[in-house]
Order: structure tokens, then sequence, then C-alpha cells
């Protein structure tokens, strides 16, 4: 995944969880994080991901 966060104190200590928050998004060819409060807004993109695989483990649904 490609993603540039800030480099201050706070942000480096929170990457250091295995659980943050963030909300993916699939779709036209794209796989994006975006990471969320108490995070800085910052958006990654993963590469060479798999689809099919990702449906296998999560299906795709509507959220409301």
């Amino acid at each position: 995944m490609k993603a540039k966060f800030p480099s201050d104190f706070l942000t480096v200590e929170m990457l250091k969880f295995s659980s943050l928050p963030c909300i993916c998004k699939i779709g036209k060819g794209r796989f994006l994080i975006e990471f969320i409060d108490p995070l800085p807004q910052v958006v990654g993109e993963v590469e060479e991901f798999n689809l099919s695989e990702i449906d296998q483990r999560a299906p795709a649904g509507g959220g409301g």
C-alpha cells in the first residue's frame, strides 16, 4: 500500500497498533483505504490486489 502519513510523534505511535480505524473502498480498478480520526486523514492505495480473493473474504454489500 502507498500512503503518506505525517511523521509527528502521535501518528508514528498510533501506526504501531494492529487495529486502525479505516474505510476500504474498491471500485473502478482501485482499492483505497481511508484512515480516519484519530489518525490524520490519509488515503492509501493498495497495489496488485486480487478482487476475487477479497470477495471470498468479504462479499460486496451496500452500506447505509
